[in-house]
């Protein structure tokens, strides 16, 4: 499917599933943030994605960690904004995540720690 240059900067919840589609053109639209390209990456079918040209791509320090994020949720893509899969995108993609879950668990303990400070502050 080609949805080039249409000004797209959401998909609305209400759009027919997509579980179809193999292939989707995306590039010079007004993507601007991950949230949006998440719904489409849980397609299973999907092998082929361009988001060239969006806010999105264009803000992200590199591309390797945009494309490290897209393969993170779906690693049966194929290629990437012209950019074939290769297996050390995969690799960079299974770091990302991992790094990603450090982050957050770091995150979840720092909040548990400040709780529990919080309850022996309040005895």
């Amino acid at each position: 499917m080609h949805l080039r240059r249409n000004k797209i900067d959401k998909l609305e919840e209400e759009a027919p599933p997509l579980e179809s589609l193999v292939k989707l053109n995306m590039r010079s639209n007004s993507i601007k943030n991950f949230d949006i390209l998440e719904r489409l990456l849980k397609n299973e079918k999907l092998v082929d994605l361009n988001i060239l040209n969006n806010p999105l791509e264009t803000t992200t320090s590199s591309f390797n960690m945009l494309m490290s994020e897209v393969l993170s949720k779906n690693s049966k893509l194929q290629r990437f904004c012209k950019v074939s899969t290769k297996e050390q995108h995969l690799l960079e993609a299974v770091h990302f995540r991992q790094f990603k879950w450090g982050k957050s668990e770091e995150e979840r303990k720092r909040r548990a720690a400040e709780e529990a400070a919080k309850e022996v502050k309040d005895e």
